[in-house]
């Protein structure tokens, strides 16, 4: 009988059928998650695929019945998937961070039995270890893409049930206008200030920022050219976030001092006396001291990019033009700051209610 059931209660198919070259050929697919009827219908379908010729699936097929999930991300999916899509470093440093939550509950179960039951169970776990939303999310996320890669690599039948993970609108501190500039002047040299300008007038990211040369300065259209990055506690640069260059305009304080800044040592626009490179604890560090001399709470680095798109919003500048500068891939993402934007509901209101000449007058605000 090709089909039976094995001492674990998984449906396994076995069918040999002989090649013109007189060899005998083992076609054997095992599965969890198949009643018998399913497991015969398989049978009978491989069996017709095979006499009508159409059957293409490889003589070495690797069989995926023991296959535990830690055997298969350790030596196939870590070596292989994050190369061939092309990750980031940052990246795979989160696939990595994830599996170390992932592997030591899900390990050593054969990824043809990873089912609903075994991810709720994993869902349950990491909730249990105070893990916040986001973080459970992106867990969730590297193990069903690694499911999804044995599933196109041939290992699965089928990928599990995921649930649908709601994650908040991450909430996020900025500067006001008059906070901003006292945290300027309280830098404490023409280097510290332009470091600190730069961030509040161009809304750079801290990699994009240390990782800024002379030559991404277009002095003739006073424009900064971003287009290259180095995430935090790497050594590499590589390409923006997003993996495109945007252009964000100077503002005139921000030219005139990015000027008097010049200097040789280095090809770097920000760097140490000696024309090393910063790291972004530098900047959080700077950030922080002149926070605390200027008697403003504490703010991390990057709530000066808020900082800069709030302020951006707030005095009318419209949210598609704060998403180039930014560099978001999805307006939903600017989104966030739309309410900082000058109110103009009041106004529209009115249309509603059968002034149409009030239409005309707040476009021509707007505009």
């Amino acid at each position: 009988m090709s089909v039976k059931r094995d001492e674990k209660g998984r449906w396994t198919v076995r069918i040999y059928i002989r090649q013109p070259n007189g060899k005998t050929r083992r076609i054997e697919r095992t599965s969890a998650k198949w009643t018998r009827r399913q497991a015969e219908k398989w049978e009978r379908d491989t069996r017709q695929a095979v006499a009508d010729g159409t059957f293409d699936q490889p003589e070495t097929k690797e069989e995926s019945s023991d296959l535990t999930l830690q055997d298969f991300v350790e030596t196939r999916w870590l070596p292989t998937y994050p190369e061939a899509a092309g990750n980031r470093p940052k990246t795979i440093l989160a696939r990595k961070w994830a599996l170390k939550h992932i592997l030591p509950e899900l390990g050593a179960d054969p990824i043809a039995e990873i089912g609903a039951e075994q991810i709720d169970l994993l869902l349950a776990t990491l909730r249990r270890k105070g893990l916040g939303p986001k973080s459970v999310k992106d867990i969730v996320c590297t193990l069903r893409r690694v499911l999804a890669s044995a599933q196109e690599w041939g290992l699965l039948d089928a990928l599990p049930r995921f649930p649908k993970l709601r994650v908040p609108a991450p909430s996020f501190d900025h500067l006001s206008v008059e906070e901003s500039r006292a945290v300027i002047n309280a830098a404490a040299d023409r280097e510290e200030r332009a470091v600190l300008l730069f961030a509040l007038h161009t809304g750079a990211r801290s990699g994009e920022q240390v990782a800024l040369e002379w030559g991404d300065l277009d002095w003739r259209r006073r424009e900064v050219i971003i287009r290259r990055n180095r995430p935090a506690g790497q050594d590499e640069v590589g390409p923006t976030k997003g993996s495109k260059e945007r252009r964000v305009p100077l503002t005139e304080e921000l030219a005139d001092t990015l000027k008097r800044h010049r200097h040789l040592r280095s090809p770097l626009v920000f760097c140490h006396d000696d024309g090393s490179r910063l790291e972004a604890w530098h900047l959080q560090h700077l950030v922080e001291r002149c926070c605390r001399k200027a008697g403003v709470r504490r703010v991390r680095w990057h709530d000066l990019r808020h900082s800069f798109a709030s302020q951006a919003v707030a005095r009318g500048v419209p949210l598609p033009v704060v998403q180039a500068w930014l560099g978001h891939t999805s307006i939903v993402t600017t989104m966030r700051y739309a309410h900082f934007a000058p109110s103009a509901g009041h106004e529209w209101i009115k249309v509603l209610e059968g002034n149409p000449d009030i239409a005309t007058t707040a476009g021509k605000k707007r505009g």
